[in-house]
């Protein structure tokens, strides 16, 4: 007879019934054991579909009455002996993309959680031909590298590479995948290799020397993976019933995928492996949607909870009489946010890695174990809704309060409900890691020192590509006869020591630092002008007097310490009073310019203005390919020919002064320094400068902050200097001023508003100018962002406020400007009146919201920059919301964007808002630590 299934599930037509055949079957309060006869395929080569051919095979296996999500089960520990039980999964090829195949994947996946695939390019597919061309060479060469990764690679090779972000090397007994049963972590190693970011082809992480050595073999193992994804999640679409075959495909292709490589070492007789104890991998459920995972002949261990909570069964390493025994078929097995997404119907089910007894290894129970798992995750910010299918949508109420998955970190259904998958993701991994994911910034920070030479000189995008030899060989001309730059051999750094300033602190600090000390002991003076006055001078400004007029003018208690004088000091270090017989550090565009945002390009330009002033130079940027020139439009296209593509098009220019140098600079050169009595420039090496120097921050000013914090710690004073230096380079011009104005008060942009009334009805309300007191500014980073960090969902943003405006309900209501690159947002946004209830979540009912209309693309700037006209006007118009952010009274945001980071810098120099509240909802410490 017939199993009886969920009579919800006999509305799916076409799904297979043929894997099991139910010989008896009783009911109870526990899952009804059976026992079946068991469609097991004949493992012939398949063709497309399920495999033909079945044999009958009796076995013994708990069965649940319907699909439901696995249940919160008390789980032996991994001392327990490994199952002598084994399931044979069914087998699918997938070379062809049928109704029909997807439906039964759909009821495997239901059954089970697990299911094998294979498959052979097949042209008659109608297209995606190359789906699954890993062949046995091409998977056997990655195993190769990971091999060789484990067992050759030194020590130092792997901890150069530590997990960070859950990107890289971890240890073993770093992870522990089930802490509710194990206090030790699992005894394997691994290393998460995240694919590269399609937007610039670059690994989103520090690379091995053992996998650099491999790149090609890497990317194109990532990239047929993710084809293989691409082709299961499309079938199990249209196994749903989904109206729109590509709804998952869309949610998951601009999610970074991850391969792990793992290695379970043997248990040789000096291990410490303790069977008491450990476990190769605790009991645990997958936490995104899918994952493909390889393994190698004669390296079982893998077992999966039956339905029924409480017995392991072993997953083979081939299926019977599979065509080959040297070239395993692919697990796929679901994952809990694709559990959760179709209301429990497909199974996460719960699975471990243990010692296999030695008749599944060939007689030996210590050998090493290798296997790679590539983990398939929605974007971050893809909001955990149901799937719209109809067999999902009627399972929702009796999916109500399900526990979705099992390890550390797991929900219910309906906590889940107010996640997004990267805020889910985040969950596990910190309950999986423990200190070592909450904490790695502070990890990074205390071996910052130690690996900074070598990760820098690997990894870093900002590398120099001219270096400083040694001191004794003649100058040697770059090869361009018509170039008047010279590359000098061998300029020790003493020779640019000579040009250090000598800077006596009492003579440029003493008397300004005793005002300032005195300021702080007296009472404030009244501001020059308000605070709207304040803002329509940045509106306003015309020339770099009119900048050092708006700080001046400010109270010195809402800026940073020592505001005044440092901004006075560098325009005064910039402009001297004659430019003849100064000397120039003259900087060129940056490598891999296009690939960074406005903020990553400014702070490093503020490293180079440091070493200017250390070097007694006045810093200038290269006329010919200047950092950050694709911000700006090209002459040849309608920019401003005076200023060709460099920031002197939107900005105030760094100084009055100009060198000839700027003119005939080599793209391989990073920076030349114009020296008096030179007839040609001279090559500088500034990072080399830097590190020996040990701080970005000019001495002259770290001298000053510690006479009046001693404490001080050398990321504030990286995050101090940056800042100041932020404010200097940025000030902007007469004209991006005047144009910024225009699209500030509607011209070519409009600035919109929304209010919900008492009835709760939106009504469009007009956009201030300046924003109301009190207005909070909410800066959502997407885009490409979720390369370096994890990206925040608005949803965050807006508790987070609503927590502080119920905690100041006298002083502070939901009114807030809302930027971001992500048109999603917006669209939340608008019908976003409340998160909380009234009762507690501040002194207004509902949100008013402010933003702009301006062009939006989830995507990295440069991309934006390409598809949306002209560069320097979308430039201007993000300047704008820049400013806009910090015309605003309580910032709400994340450091690890540079963005914030900027709007945090500015408030503290352009508007003195140092003291109004900054809320976090990413890393506390994400200030500190970030960039080189």
């Amino acid at each position: 007879m017939e199993l009886p299934e969920n009579p919800r599930d006999q509305q799916r037509e076409g799904l297979l019934s043929q894997f099991t055949v139910a010989t008896q079957y009783t009911e109870g309060s526990n899952p009804a054991y059976i026992s079946t006869v068991e469609a097991v395929p004949n493992r012939a080569p398949p063709t497309a579909g399920v495999s033909p051919g079945f044999r009958l095979r009796a076995s013994n296996r708990f069965q649940s009455s319907n699909y439901s999500v696995m249940p919160p089960v008390t789980l032996s520990n991994g001392a327990d002996a490994a199952s002598e039980e084994s399931i044979d999964l069914p087998l699918f090829n997938i070379s062809q993309e049928t109704p029909e195949l997807g439906r039964a994947i759909v009821k495997s996946a239901a059954k089970w959680g697990f299911l094998w695939i294979t498959g052979s390019p097949a042209s008659e597919s109608g297209g995606d031909g190359g789906l699954y061309d890993l062949n046995e060479e091409t998977v056997d060469h990655v195993f190769d590298i990971s091999r060789s990764f484990f067992k050759d690679s030194p020590v130092s090779e792997k901890e150069e590479c530590r997990i960070k972000n859950n990107r890289g090397f971890v240890g073993m007994h770093v992870e522990n995948l089930d802490p509710t049963k194990h206090k030790r972590g699992d005894f394997k190693q691994a290393f998460n290799l995240a694919d590269p970011d399609p937007a610039t082809g670059q690994w989103r992480q520090p690379i091995p020397t053992t996998f650099k050595k491999n790149d090609a073999a890497l990317r194109d193992f990532h990239a047929r993976c993710r084809r293989i994804a691409t082709r299961i999640l499309r079938l199990i679409a249209l196994g749903l019933s989904i109206d729109d075959v590509d709804w998952l495909v869309r949610s998951h292709e601009n999610a970074s995928h991850s391969a792990r490589f793992l290695y379970y070492p043997s248990l040789q007789s000096d291990s410490d492996y303790d069977p008491e104890a450990d476990i190769r991998a605790g009991a645990h459920s997958d936490y995104g949607s899918i994952t493909l995972l390889f393994t190698r002949p004669d390296q079982p261990g893998l077992e999966i909870l039956t339905p029924d909570g409480k017995t392991w069964a072993s997953v083979p390493v081939f299926p019977e009489n599979y065509h080959s025994k040297t070239f395993p078929p692919i697990v796929v097995n679901i994952g809990d946010l694709l559990s959760y997404w179709t209301n429990g119907l497909l199974k996460s089910t719960v699975h471990r890695v243990v010692v296999a007894p030695p008749s599944d290894n060939d007689g030996k129970s210590d050998s090493d174990r290798f296997s790679i798992a590539i983990f398939v995750q929605p974007s971050d910010d893809t909001v955990l809704m149901p799937i719209p299918s109809p067999l999902i949508e009627e399972r929702a109420a009796d999916f109500k309060g399900k526990i979705v998955g099992h390890g550390g970190g797991v929900v219910d259904a309906e906590a889940l409900s107010s996640l997004t998958a990267g805020q889910h993701l985040s969950s596990r991994l910190r309950a999986t890691y423990g200190s070592v994911y909450t904490e790695e910034r502070l990890v990074k920070l205390c071996v910052f020192g130690l690996l900074f030479a070598t990760i820098y000189g690997l990894f870093s995008p900002w590398k120099i590509v001219i270096e400083i030899r040694s001191a004794s060989a003649p100058p040697d001309t770059i090869p361009d006869p018509t170039s008047d730059i010279v590359v000098q051999d061998d300029i020790p750094i003493e020779i640019l020591e000579e040009f250090v300033i000598n800077d006596d602190i009492e003579q440029n600090f003493g008397p300004l630092e005793e005002s300032f000390q005195k300021l702080i002991r007296e009472p404030p003076k009244p501001p020059k002008r308000s605070r709207d006055e304040s803002i329509k001078l940045i509106y306003d400004s015309k020339s770099p007097n009119d900048w050092l007029d708006l700080v001046e003018g400010h109270d010195d208690h809402g800026l940073m310490a020592l505001t005044k004088v440092t901004q006075r000091y560098i325009y005064q270090k910039q402009n001297p009073s004659g430019c003849d017989g100064q000397k120039f550090l003259i900087l060129n565009k940056f490598p891999g310019d296009d690939a960074f945002g406005l903020g990553a390009i400014v702070q490093r330009i503020s490293d180079y203005l440091s070493v200017a002033i250390q070097t007694n130079s006045i810093l200038l940027y290269s006329e010919d390919s200047s950092p950050g020139e694709h911000f700006i439009q090209e002459p040849a296209e309608g920019g401003d020919e005076s200023c060709g593509r460099s920031f002197d098009c939107i900005f105030q220019k760094l100084s009055k002064c100009k060198s000839k140098s700027q003119k005939g600079m080599e793209s391989k050169v990073q920076s030349v320094f114009d020296m008096p009595g030179h007839d040609t420039a001279t090559v500088i090496d500034a990072e080399a400068y830097l590190q020996k120097h040990g701080t970005q921050i000019p001495p002259v000013f770290e001298a000053a902050l510690r006479s009046i914090q001693p404490d001080i710690t050398s990321e504030m004073l990286k995050y101090w200097w940056r800042a100041q230096a932020a404010a200097y380079i940025m000030r902007l011009n007469k004209k991006a001023s005047a144009r910024m104005k225009g699209f500030r008060l509607g011209t070519d942009t409009k600035q919109l508003g929304i209010q919900w009334d008492v009835n709760g009805q939106p009504q469009d309300v007009d956009f201030p100018f300046p924003m109301p007191e009190g207005t909070i500014s909410m800066h959502v980073r997407h885009g490409d962002k979720g390369s370096e960090m994890r990206l925040v969902p608005f949803n965050d943003y807006v508790v987070r406020a609503e927590k502080f405006t119920a905690e100041n309900p006298l002083g502070s209501w939901k009114r807030a400007f809302l930027s971001t690159e992500d048109p999603n947002v917006i669209e939340q946004m608008k019908s976003m009146a409340r998160v909380t209830p009234f009762s507690y979540s501040g002194s207004n009912a509902r949100w008013t919201w402010y933003w702009s209309e301006i062009p939006r693309l989830n995507t990295s700037p440069e991309i934006q920059l390409r598809e949306f006209g002209n560069r320097t006007d979308l430039t201007i118009k993000w300047l704008l919301q820049l400013v806009m952010a910090i015309e605003c009274d309580v910032f709400v945001g994340t450091r690890g964007s540079g963005w914030n980071r900027l709007i945090d810098s500015l408030r503290c120099v352009w508007l003195a808002s140092c003291k109004q509240p900054f809320l976090e909802v990413g890393l506390e410490n994400d200030w500190a630590g970030y960039g080189p």
